[in-house]
């Protein structure tokens, strides 16, 4: 091919791109808002929020957390009530956030399109054997939604199969399934807290996890507010490992008869007096008898 060939053909290719290069400024410009938008988000950037209906929500949140017998800590407490005397808004609305941020275990966004975002938060992933545990999802409702916030892990549910009443049930648990759910976790959605979310741009959920099991155990939490607002690419689900320390065992003694019987007649006035001459087993058979109102057997 020669020069004037080639310059030719140079001159149609930049012919037909030329309508494409006239917006390639603009769309560079759109493509970095974009980018922006998505670090903003990334960050868990919080919108702004009023500082009365949300100071009305973080009562709410001390009274049920005090309710269910896991309240904030003292100090946080108090913080909570020097912020709310603050007269600059946002600085109290910063100083809210700070200290529920504390016992986050999960912060879920919820952008503008009602996609919804996970990851981890700050508070320590630690539970007891055979105990429950209280933290808080911090929801930052960048689109005002108020719906029900949900959670779901695969690492919850029932480890039994109710009865269909049939001959021959179907085995739909595994023993993995059994192993994989160690725990129970659940949204605390009922009195003094609201079903719904809100709709502020920043509130906070009372999470609550059991635990079958200690050592280590991780679950994956996934949040949404509806069928097809989980957002693409698995982010609105997290990992997190949790440390389980091991439950305590208790020996249970047995009290002399004098002492049952005090304790007894304590709870019950109805408790029979004391007998030396009979077992502490027979003095609790009598005042059982006694309180049924059946005849005490000898």
């Amino acid at each position: 091919m020669g020069k004037s060939a080639a310059r030719s053909v140079g001159k149609a290719i930049l012919m037909r791109l030329f309508p494409y290069l006239r917006y390639a400024p603009a769309l560079w410009l759109l493509a970095v808002i974009v980018a922006l938008n998505s670090m903003a988000q990334n960050m868990g950037e919080t919108p702004k929020v009023a500082l009365q209906p949300l100071a009305q929500h973080v009562r709410q949140v001390q009274e049920t957390l005090g309710f269910l017998g896991q309240p904030l800590l003292a100090a946080d407490a108090r913080r909570i009530n020097a912020a709310m005397g603050l007269s600059d808004e946002a600085a109290a609305v910063t100083e809210l956030e700070r200290v529920l941020d504390q016992y986050a275990l999960a912060i879920v966004t919820i952008n503008a399109e009602s996609r919804v975002k996970v990851e981890t938060g700050p508070a320590k992933p630690e539970l007891e054997q055979e105990g429950t545990r209280l933290f808080l999802v911090k929801v930052i409702n960048g689109a005002g939604v108020t719906a029900k916030l949900q959670v779901q892990s695969e690492n919850s549910g029932a480890v039994y199969t109710r009865s269909d009443f049939s001959a021959d049930p179907a085995a739909n648990l595994t023993p993995e399934d059994e192993k994989q759910r160690w725990a129970d976790i659940s949204l605390y959605d009922k009195n003094p807290m609201s079903e719904r979310l809100l709709g502020l741009g920043l509130e906070y959920r009372i999470l609550s996890i059991y635990s079958r099991d200690a050592g280590e155990r991780s679950a994956k939490l996934s949040f949404n507010v509806g069928q097809g607002t989980q957002d693409i690419g698995f982010r609105n689900e997290a990992t997190v490992l949790f440390k389980i320390l091991p439950a305590n065992k208790l020996r249970l003694g047995r009290f002399g008869r004098t002492q049952a019987a005090d304790d007894c007649r304590i709870h019950d006035s109805r408790c029979p007096r004391p007998d030396l001459s009979e077992s502490v087993e027979a003095t609790c058979t009598r005042f059982l008898l006694s309180a049924a109102g059946l005849p005490a057997q000898r």
